[in-house]
């Protein structure tokens, strides 16, 4: 009984001791990990760091690229913004008021359509006393003038032959100095009325006028400057809109029609306050502006970019804190075939 205790104890030590010679030649793997454990990915290898490559003729032709010598130069900023096309003010519209009061008896265009300069747009017919007053006083003035410049001819006949004195003459004269500046007076008081110069004609010989024609303006030069061409066809109005109807009594001075003048236009741009002093520096054609066109392109071009200069400046808008600026674009007007 006691042996079997003995060996039982001795093979309990021997195992212990088994036990202890392991875990000393295994010390280093359990004692620490290692700091970088090294983890094994399967699949394709990562990207390879690549410093340089080396491209053929044929790939530098394929790709446009250009070798050239580096500079140190200014680097111009450039700022986008938005911009729409406006009508020129001041310019663009034209209003057409009668000269004198009447009614409408005809008109003679509509909305929408082209009319050149001098071409009819309304017959009005007088309903004022006053231009029939002038035009009978015209051609009395005009008759008396006539009968002045003979009696002054006779007079002046008589003087150079000695039988009348020279200060009859000098009273002739003078009635008929008087009698030009009424006459020319009355001329000029019916052309505001919107005579023809026939019409003054007629009234002047004692043909009472009892209508005018009203006729679309001239073209305005400043414009017409701004927008000439080598071949440019033709300058017409639009009409707008028309403010009478046949048979309308009017006033003088009262608005008949709206033409529109679309020779010059204006490109309205927006910027906020921080890019002022970009806009400001091109302004007054120090430095041209490149315009990009979203639709068809203005002068029937392919819609690359337009140079214009910025003509003038605007107040900031207190809300959107941005400002407009304004540059001027030619407009060509083209016939339909």
């Amino acid at each position: 009984m006691r042996s079997r205790v003995l060996l039982r104890g001795t093979a309990f030590v021997l195992l212990l001791a088994a036990l202890g010679a392991a875990a000393w030649t295994q010390r280093d793997r359990w004692q620490r990990a290692p700091d970088n454990p090294i983890v094994e990915k399967a699949g394709p290898p990562g990207p390879i760091d690549i410093q340089s490559v080396k491209l053929s003729e044929e790939a530098v032709l394929g790709l446009g690229l250009r070798c050239e010598e580096v500079k140190l130069e200014d680097y111009p900023r450039v700022i986008e913004v938005p911009g729409v096309i406006i009508d020129a003010p001041g310019r663009s519209p034209r209003a057409v008021s009668s000269p004198v009061a009447g009614v409408v008896s005809r008109i003679h265009a509509s909305p929408g359509e082209a009319v050149k300069p001098g071409s009819p747009l309304f017959t009005v017919q007088l309903a004022s006393e006053f231009v029939q007053t002038t035009q009978t006083d015209l051609a009395r003035y005009a008759k008396d003038l006539v009968a002045a410049t003979l009696r002054r001819d006779q007079t002046a006949k008589l003087v150079a032959a000695g039988t009348k004195a020279g200060v009859e003459l000098v009273e002739d004269e003078n009635q008929v100095r008087r009698l030009t500046t009424q006459v020319e007076g009355h001329r000029r008081q019916l052309v505001a009325f919107g005579f023809e110069p026939r019409d003054v004609k007629r009234a002047e010989a004692g043909d009472a006028v009892t209508e005018i024609t009203i006729v679309a303006p001239a073209a305005d030069p400043t414009a017409a400057a701004a927008s000439r061409g080598s071949a440019a066809p033709a300058f017409v109005f639009e009409v707008e809109s028309l403010a009478v109807a046949a048979g309308q009594g009017v006033a003088s001075g009262q608005l008949l029609a709206r033409l529109a003048d679309y020779r010059e236009l204006l490109i309205e741009g927006r910027a906020f306050e921080t890019e002022a002093q970009y806009v400001a520096d091109a302004t007054g054609g120090a430095r041209p502006v490149g315009v990009d066109f979203l639709d068809a392109a203005p002068r029937g071009g392919t819609g690359g970019e337009v140079k214009l200069e910025i003509r003038s400046i605007g107040k900031t808008d207190p809300a959107s804190r941005t400002f407009p600026f304004y540059a001027a674009l030619a407009n060509e007007a083209k016939p339909y075939e």
